[in-house]
């Protein structure tokens, strides 16, 4: 395995690029643009509904609505900007050529991070033992309680040690600070928590899931296994439970923090200060 900066990757003869749909985002930003649009058609009507309020009023809604405002246009340019690398070259996850496997370890939603380290993984088929698709569901209670089944490519390497640096790199990238930005005068610093990459264990690497398209393309060079079906509260054997401190970790692992608090929450009964902290000092433990 040799780990490349981005720039170090040249397009191969023959090979193929599979990257992340942009239809998701786009979505999502259209959900979040349709108040803007309705309240530009109902302009008319929200000014004079403004000017009718008394002007004491205004003391107490106009910060309200300022900081909502504020809240919403960050949002809206966040959700634009994602839309906008999914457009990008820079968007692609997997390279398949006739020499091996490239693999893309940073998100493409953070394609804004500078490129002073290695972020592409090129894997020579010879060190790859096995493909499958893992299907993992995911116990949650966001909003109500229930399940989440995401599906993952796995490639299995051929020897277990050549995993070692890679997760390395990941929890390097997962946990290095973003640049610092500048929106309307404030300054901040964006990190999306996609992780499109991460090591489930020794010498197994999950991937996001594209597709058949990519078990086809695969399916050339090295052997694919049957579809696996995996809880996350399970340990691999099916049936020993998972200690409530490898599923956070596994969730953090994922870039799934929201879910990791959730759970701690949940499960240990501590505040949103408490479980957030709780979860983050996991985090670091595992990197």
């Amino acid at each position: 395995m040799e780990l490349l900066r981005e720039d170090q990757v040249r397009p191969e003869l023959g090979e193929r690029v599979f990257r992340h749909g942009v239809f998701g985002p786009f979505v999502l930003w259209c959900f979040l643009a349709a108040p803007l649009a309705v309240g530009f058609v109902l302009r008319a009507e929200l000014t004079r509904g403004a000017g009718a309020l008394p002007w004491f009023v205004w003391l107490l809604l106009g910060p309200v609505v300022l900081l909502g405002g504020l809240l919403y246009s960050l949002c809206l340019v966040a959700s634009a900007q994602v839309v906008s690398r999914a457009l990008r070259p820079t968007n692609w996850l997997l390279r398949v050529s006739a020499k091996g496997l490239v693999l893309k370890l940073r998100s493409f939603q953070n394609a804004h991070f500078p490129t002073d380290g290695p972020t592409v993984a090129r894997i020579p088929w010879s060190e790859l033992a096995a493909a499958r698709r893992v299907r993992e569901s995911v116990e949650h209670d966001l909003v109500r309680r229930g399940q989440t089944v995401t599906s993952w490519l796995e490639l299995e390497l051929s020897h277990a040690q050549d995993s070692e640096e890679l997760a390395r790199v990941l929890a390097h990238e997962r946990e290095r600070p973003a640049p610092q930005s500048s929106f309307l005068g404030i300054k901040s610093r964006t990190r999306f928590g996609h992780v499109p990459v991460f090591v489930a264990r020794p010498g197994v690497v999950r991937v996001d899931w594209l597709g058949r398209g990519v078990l086809r393309a695969l399916a050339a060079h090295v052997t694919l296994g049957q579809t696996q079906k995996l809880d996350l509260a399970v340990a691999p054997d099916g049936k020993t439970p998972l200690e409530l401190d490898t599923r956070l970790r596994e969730l953090w692992r994922r870039g799934e923090r929201i879910g990791a608090m959730s759970l701690a929450r949940r499960e240990l009964g501590l505040s949103l200060t408490d479980a957030r902290e709780h979860v983050e000092r996991l985090g670091r433990e595992a990197a």
